[in-house]
C-alpha cells in the first residue's frame, strides 16, 4: 500500500499535528477517508488501478467534470494503533493551474467525520478554518489548508455514506 500511497502513516500524523497546532485536536473524530491527488491523469488510472486490486468495492463518478474514485479496501490500512482507515479516494489533476498551486502530488487530505455537530464545530472555529466546501446536498465539508498543500477536512458523514446517500453503489471490482 505504502508503494501506491506514500507514507500515509508519516502523512496522517502531520495533517494531525497541524491541526492541532490550530487548535483542533482531531482525536475524538472518527476518520473517513484519505484523499490522493494525482499530477496527470495516467497516474489516477496507476494509482486508481493498483487499490481496485485490494478493493472490496468501488464506485467512480463524475465530479466537476473529472471522475473520482472511491476506493474501498478489503483490509483496512492503520495509521496509528488505535486509526485505520478504509476508503480512499482518488481524484485526477483539475487543470494547469491547481497543479503549480498544489506542486507536490501523492496524498492530499484527510478527512473527519464530526457528525451531526459540524455546524457548531464550524461555528467554534471559524478563526481558524479556511473554507468551505459545497460538494452537493449531503457533502459540505470544512477544512483547513495548509502551507505545504494538503487539508484536513471535516464532514457531518462519512463520505461512503454520502455516496449512497447520492444514490451511488459501491461494485466489486472485476478485471476484463
Amino acid at each position: 500500500m505504502q508503494s501506491t500511497l506514500g507514507d500515509y502513516v508519516a502523512f496522517f500524523g502531520d495533517v494531525r499535528d497541524r491541526s492541532a497546532a490550530r487548535g483542533i485536536n482531531t482525536h475524538a473524530f472518527t476518520i473517513s477517508h484519505l484523499g490522493y491527488k494525482a499530477p496527470t491523469w495516467e497516474e489516477y488510472r496507476q494509482v486508481r488501478d493498483s487499490l481496485l486490486g485490494g478493493a472490496s468495492g468501488w464506485v467512480e463518478e463524475v465530479h466537476n467534470g473529472r471522475p473520482i474514485a472511491k476506493i474501498q479496501l478489503q483490509t483496512p490500512i492503520e495509521l496509528t494503533p488505535n486509526s485505520a482507515v478504509s476508503l480512499i479516494e482518488v481524484m485526477p489533476p483539475k487543470d494547469k493551474v491547481y497543479r503549480r498551486w498544489r506542486p507536490r502530488p501523492g496524498l492530499e487530505h484527510v478527512g473527519f467525520v464530526v457528525g451531526d455537530a459540524l455546524e457548531s464545530f464550524v461555528t467554534r472555529f471559524s478563526d481558524v478554518l479556511d473554507g468551505r466546501q459545497d460538494q452537493g446536498a449531503y457533502c459540505q465539508p470544512a477544512y483547513l489548508l495548509f502551507d505545504n498543500g494538503t487539508r484536513a477536512k471535516f464532514y457531518q458523514l462519512p463520505l461512503k455514506r454520502v455516496v449512497e446517500l447520492e444514490g451511488h453503489s459501491f461494485t466489486t471490482y472485476s478485471q476484463g
